[in-house]
């Protein structure tokens, strides 16, 4: 039970927190910049952006592949969808304006069941 049920779960919410870490300290660096220093600097904030896609490319995996079933379901009843969530991160790349990227933060970690 340990070895197919526990760990799974754990290595999921383990992985959303560290996305909301990674979202977070996007978020900060973006708020620094500025909407102006922003498009200039873009290549700094990729990195922050890269590690946060692969993480939740790492919990769509897990949500798909495995955590059990009958969790999935319970997920689902509280409306979290790391698939949706992995789009929305997808999409925060192309945003300049600052009130469009808080407000793609801000959908991403409902979907995910963050506050």
């Amino acid at each position: 039970i340990v070895w197919f049920w526990i760990k799974p779960i754990v290595r999921y919410h383990t992985t959303k927190r560290r996305i909301f870490r990674s979202l977070s300290n996007y978020m900060d660096a973006c708020t620094k910049m500025g909407e102006i220093e922003k498009k200039k600097v873009g290549q700094k904030l990729n990195p922050l952006l890269k590690e946060a896609r692969k993480r939740a490319m790492r919990l769509t995996n897990c949500y798909n592949d495995e955590i059990p079933y009958w969790y999935r379901l319970l997920l689902d009843s509280r409306q979290e969808s790391p698939n949706e969530a992995l789009r929305l991160i997808t999409h925060l790349s192309k945003l300049d304006n600052l009130d469009r990227i808080r407000t793609q933060i801000d959908k991403t970690k409902s979907k995910l069941g963050l506050k």
